[in-house]
């Protein structure tokens, strides 16, 4: 049930649920609970909360564990992996996802294979390991294609066109992204297609156009607004700070800037390693734009807006740079 509430964005809905039935029924059959927990985590961690996420995924992980059954502990030690990371404890990360692949090879189950070796790419390239996360990749999405995995071949092409666009390929990137996109608008998949959107997003800004590369972020922050998906919201500010510092809105750039930082500090969610050079650069358009003095006000200004404020800011300037790329009535 809480992979319906997953696909569809029903996270506050699915939350309360998970959490009611939790308290409700403290001594529940050992699997229920184990599965219930492995629910909730991964419903918390869309919203951002991953303190949340990994306590409950943790016991989950000890649950399936003692009771010895190696598909939902393969399963449930990835989803953990995946909380880790985004924590930043990239080593333990990388060791979750290695056990999970190791539980899940033998046992023949493609579907748990594929998202181990999506998982652990992801963190192999905040390492640094690009050939091998490339590689990881490639097999995760050719065994989603295989078994008809749509919402996970989304997953797997998402992060391969980013990892083109780190590669030096923009256009190989917006292909993967475009299939993408595609997959998740059939698919019904909100949150997907604002991770689609952002990422193009991002591709389009970089090229210098940046009309396009705003439509498609106040398109994304739109979905991730309606979710509640504070994580991703986080990224998305930061994108959309982005494209404003290259617009000539560095004002508003820096102060996004600034609220964002302040959004990751409170969900303990720093930015990954993987995208932290193209972040400072980001940051250091928004910083030659204006004097130091200037700089340093509009980021404190945005580290002090209310998130809906903040919200509101983004996308105001969004649909302000939205229009230079619509032709004159």
């Amino acid at each position: 049930m809480w992979r319906f509430w997953e696909i569809r964005g029903h996270y506050t809905e699915a939350r309360g649920w998970l959490e009611r039935a939790l308290a409700a029924n403290p001594d529940a059959p050992t699997t229920l609970r184990a599965l219930a927990l492995e629910g909730l985590g991964n419903i918390v961690y869309r919203q951002g909360d991953l303190k949340a996420a990994a306590t409950a995924l943790e016991e989950s992980v000890a649950i399936w564990r003692s009771l010895g059954n190696p598909r939902k502990l393969a399963a449930t030690l990835s989803n953990l992996g995946s909380v880790v990371e985004t924590q930043g404890d990239l080593d333990r990360a990388q060791a979750l996802h290695e056990e999970a692949l190791s539980i899940a090879r033998p046992i023949g189950n493609p579907t748990i294979v594929a998202t181990a070796l999506n998982n652990l790419a992801l963190v192999l390239w905040s390492k640094g390991d690009l050939d091998r996360a490339r590689l990881l990749l490639e097999e995760s999405a050719g065994m989603k294609r295989q078994t008809g995995n749509q919402v996970g071949l989304a997953h797997s092409l998402n992060n391969l066109g980013i990892l083109a666009l780190d590669a030096g390929d923009p256009d190989r990137a917006i292909t993967y992204l475009e299939e993408t996109l595609a997959i998740d608008r059939e698919l019904g998949n909100p949150a997907g297609t604002a991770d689609s959107l952002g990422n193009l997003a991002g591709i389009f800004a970089g090229t210098g156009d940046v009309a396009h590369a705003a439509a498609l972020d106040a398109e994304a922050l739109e979905l991730r607004r309606t979710l509640g998906d504070r994580l991703s919201i986080a990224h998305n500010l930061d994108s959309i700070a982005a494209t404003a510092s290259r617009a000539g809105y560095a004002d508003v750039g820096a102060r996004l800037f600034g609220a964002a930082e302040r959004l990751r500090e409170e969900l303990l969610a720093p930015i990954p390693r993987s995208e932290q050079e193209r972040y400072d650069g980001s940051v250091a358009i928004a910083r030659s734009a204006l004097s130091a003095e200037e700089f340093t006000k509009a980021w404190a200004a945005g580290r002090s807006l209310a998130l809906d404020d903040a919200l509101a800011d983004a996308l105001h300037v969004a649909g302000k740079i939205a229009d230079l790329g619509k032709p004159p009535t």
